[in-house]
């Protein structure tokens, strides 16, 4: 079983891939640069990575039972 220490260790981690792909997709999308001038497209951008990965996590528990 996974201990506490260990989820904030993972959560920083996952944090991390979030926002590179965020400043990766921003700037390819809309140019080299963008996501830097635009701070709070990579603040949504993680936001909506965040709800995604729950709604999967819950659909799949929901498979489960």
């Amino acid at each position: 079983m996974i201990d506490y220490t260990a989820l904030m260790r993972q959560a920083s981690m996952t944090a991390h891939v979030y926002l590179d792909e965020a400043i990766n997709r921003i700037d390819n999308e809309l140019g080299e640069g963008y996501a830097k001038k635009h701070p709070e497209l990579i603040g949504v951008f993680m936001q909506v990575c965040v709800a995604d990965y729950t709604t999967g996590v819950e659909a799949k528990q929901k498979e489960a039972y």
